[in-house]
């Protein structure tokens, strides 16, 4: 008996044939169900966008508004708030006003308190006043009406004048008093001494003899204290 062995080999790179029974009609319907299925994907996407854009808009539009709102009733409050200080502005006019007033008529003000203490602090252990005349002239005089003319140039320009009644051990002293104590303000001018009287006989056990005199300076502008100057001290 004689056995035959037989073998078939398969290509495994061949191609078999295939055979499409479906007609093509139902593919193209295949077709256009995919192509409309992705237009309406595509149309419901533009429709979430679209929708997501308008929320936003809108929300933007009525925060704004709401902005808009609340300035106008901010407006609306402080017009009623600048009703109610309508008159500051002419209130403010009649204060300065009044105080150009005061200013003016207060300008020749000396605050002779502190002229006194200052003159005071001046007046050595030899020296003795015993009488003190203080006259003023009302801001914008000249200086001839307070020194009845006795005096020219910058020292016509004085506001007032000071005249001293005391007693001395001697002449010499009254005399440093004068130029080495008033002459360094600058609101006294020309201490001079008008009278000096005889020496007096030293009185009590170890007193001094003594000599009477006047004397009178001149007070010069400077000596206004401009404290109701607008916006002076």
């Amino acid at each position: 008996m004689t056995t035959v062995d037989v073998r078939t080999e398969v290509n495994p790179e061949a191609v078999l044939p295939r055979v499409n029974l479906i007609p093509a009609s139902i593919h193209e319907r295949a077709r256009i169900a995919r192509t409309r299925s992705v237009a309406a994907a595509l149309l419901a996407g533009s429709f979430v966008v679209t929708g997501g854009l308008w929320l936003l808009a809108h929300a933007s539009v009525a925060d704004a508004q709401g902005r808009v709102d609340q300035a106008n009733a901010q407006n609306t409050s402080l017009r009623s708030q600048a009703a109610k200080y309508a008159a500051v502005p002419q209130v403010q006019a009649q204060l300065a006003a009044a105080q150009a007033q005061l200013a003016g008529a207060m300008a020749s003000d000396i605050r002779f308190s502190f002229l006194l203490n200052d003159l005071a602090l001046t007046i050595p252990r030899s020296v003795v006043i015993t009488q003190l005349t203080i006259s003023s002239a009302p801001a914008g005089t000249t200086g001839g009406a307070v020194n009845s003319g006795a005096l020219t140039g910058p020292l016509a320009t004085g506001v007032g004048s000071i005249t001293f009644q005391g007693k001395a051990t001697s002449i010499n002293a009254v005399a440093d008093w004068l130029d080495k104590g008033l002459a360094n303000s600058p609101a006294y001018a020309n201490p001079f001494v008008t009278n000096v009287g005889s020496e007096s006989a030293a009185t009590g056990a170890g007193g001094a003899a003594t000599i009477g005199f006047t004397s009178s300076l001149v007070l010069m502008p400077s000596a206004y204290s401009h404290r109701f100057d607008q916006g002076g001290n």
